[in-house]
């Protein structure tokens, strides 16, 4: 997929998953609910997706650093809104 076709939405489907909402990640996925840890994780699980679906070292795509700002942002205020 070409970088320009990396929408937030087929980015979260490939990272996160298409059934999960930004809760239900934080729930599942992220014991340490602090930014860095929800940071941490994220990172994680992008490169582990990348290298799982490109299949070879080939750079994370431009697009994907604006769609993991966005997606911390959702990712933290789901966090705060569990810990309420």
């Amino acid at each position: 997929m070409a970088d320009e076709e990396w929408t937030f939405e087929s980015w979260w489907c490939v990272v996160i998953g298409d059934e999960r909402d930004a809760a239900g990640a934080v729930r599942e996925f992220c014991p340490d609910r602090s930014e860095r840890g929800i940071d941490e994780w994220l990172g994680i699980a992008e490169a582990d997706s990348w290298v799982t679906g490109a299949g070879h070292n080939l750079p994370l795509p431009e697009a994907w650093k604006a769609h993991h700002a966005r997606a911390l942002g959702e990712l933290l205020a789901a966090a705060r809104s569990l810990e309420a």
